[in-house]
Parts: C-alpha cells; structure tokens; sequence
C-alpha cells in the first residue's frame, strides 16, 4: 500500500507537467545560447578585413550587358504596357 501511495503523490497534474515540459524547453535552450554567445563575444575581440567589394569598370563588357538588358526592357514596358487585367 505505502508503494501505491508514493507511486500517487508523485504524479504530477496536467499544469504541473506543462511547467515542467516549459521548464526543460527553456533549460535546453539557454544550454544551445550559451555556446554562441561565447563565440559572438570571441568573434568581436577578433580584428576583421574589411570584404573587399568587385571593382566594375566603366567600359567593362559585363555592365554594357546589363545596360542593353535594362534599356531593352524599359524599351518593350514603354512600347507595349500591360494590359490591367492581364499579368506581364
């Protein structure tokens, strides 16, 4: 009888379990945090390169290719509009 009994009391109600499930969930995710703020506070003491950014030139054959592009589709949107009750 005294096993059936401690068996009962330790059986926990439905908000109790949510609690504790709530509780655990919070646990696991401070334990995942910990780690990354680490590393975040390692990464600002670190000095960085600046990212060097892709040099275009003006006369390069790559915007010259963009440029005809834009001025063929702003050429074709100004020539021939959507119709409103048609999608482009």
């Amino acid at each position: 009888m005294t096993n059936e009994l401690k068996r009962c009391s330790k059986e926990a109600t439905p908000s109790e379990e949510k609690a504790a499930k709530k509780m655990k969930k919070e646990e696991a995710v401070k334990k995942k945090r910990m780690p990354m703020e680490r590393v975040h506070h390692l990464l600002s003491m670190v000095p960085r390169a600046p990212v060097p950014l892709p040099v275009i030139r003006d006369d390069s054959p790559e915007l010259k290719e963009i440029d005809q592009r834009r001025a063929g589709s702003q050429h074709q949107l100004s020539t021939h509009p959507p119709d409103a009750g048609q999608r482009p």
